[in-house]
């Protein structure tokens, strides 16, 4: 069986420990998937969620949130041999938040970066659902403009992908887990040599 290990890094408290579970509960659900029991790191609890896949074909996935608060004597290990990372960040305060966004995704697809050279790179901005609460309560579209511009950071930079997901909604989670399944095991690049698309009202680009 086919493992690979996907890294979940991002501002803090942007949302990843929820995230991870949307991505699980919707592969148990669509790609005859099964959560695989905790391991355990020196008796304490593991950074890693892994999540056995059927379709399209048997592989497993490894996701290490790299949390450095609850996690960070194992921050270390987080990127070693990771195929893919998806860099997160909350989208009610992308406003506020960007340019750390920008300046450590730079650092990440660097030469100094921790991750291997061939490892690609998604873009996930989560808490959609509240990001447009706020703009439907301040009559502004501050937001979604911040968030535009991390598009196009995106693409400028030929990461593999940009979403705006909601784990409470499971806006998008469908979108994304189908981009990472195709990047783990099927060869996809993601990059940004292929098509834009639109999913509905919300963007859900693959660059």
């Amino acid at each position: 069986m086919n493992r690979r290990k996907v890294t979940v890094d991002g501002i803090s408290a942007c949302g990843k420990t929820r995230l991870i579970a949307a991505l699980s509960e919707y592969a148990t659900a669509h790609y005859h998937g099964k959560v695989k029991p905790q391991e355990y790191f020196s008796g304490e609890p593991s950074p890693i969620t892994s999540i056995e896949i059927q379709s399209p074909e048997s592989g497993l996935i490894d996701f290490w949130e790299n949390s450095y608060s609850t996690y960070g004597r194992l921050t270390p290990l987080a990127y070693p041999k990771t195929t893919l990372v998806l860099f997160c960040f909350a989208l009610e305060y992308v406003d506020d938040t960007r340019w750390e966004v920008e300046n450590r995704v730079d650092y990440l697809i660097s030469k100094k970066s921790p991750k291997g050279k061939d490892a690609s790179l998604i873009l996930v901005g989560c808490r959609n659902d509240l990001r447009k609460k706020q703009e439907d309560a301040r009559s502004t579209k501050t937001l979604t403009k911040a968030s535009e511009q991390l598009r196009q950071y995106a693409k400028k930079n030929r990461l593999a992908g940009y979403f705006e997901c909601s784990a409470e909604t499971d806006e998008n989670i469908a979108e994304l887990l189908r981009t990472v399944v195709g990047i783990l095991f099927l060869g996809d690049t993601g990059d940004s040599t292929r098509k834009h698309r639109k999913i509905g009202s919300s963007k859900c680009i693959v660059l």
